[in-house]
């Protein structure tokens, strides 16, 4: 048997009722006018950086697994890699703005950083 439950007119006539009912469409409304007002997220593009990595060993492998993996990319960088060999032409490219980091051992570029008066 079905039973249906008949609200008593004082439980409808309730002000407390009715102004959380009015809080409730409010709120939603607000939402509703935010999320229009925002609009679907932008799509980002990827941040071109360059690097240079000085030898072709093991001790790079990070950089290149990283490359093909597509790691770089959850982080919003589109990486290209280049390879340099040298000091000078590696630090002149730095220096300049050609690239944004060098992957090599320190123990090359600290001689040449020593010339540098900061």
């Amino acid at each position: 048997m079905l039973r249906t439950t008949l609200l008593r007119r004082s439980e409808i006539d309730n002000p407390l009722d009715r102004r959380q009912a009015r809080v409730t469409i409010i709120t939603i409304l607000g939402y509703l006018l935010l999320a229009l007002w925002l609009g679907p997220f932008p799509a980002y593009s990827l941040e071109k950086v360059s690097a240079v990595y000085t030898s072709i060993s093991g001790g790079y492998a990070p950089l290149w697994v990283g490359k093909e993996k597509q790691a770089f990319e959850q982080y919003g960088l589109d990486i290209h890699l280049i390879y340099m060999r040298g000091t000078i032409p590696t630090s002149a490219a730095l220096a300049n703005g050609e690239i944004e980091f060098i992957q090599a051992g320190a123990s090359t570029y600290i001689p040449y950083a020593a010339h540098f008066h900061w």
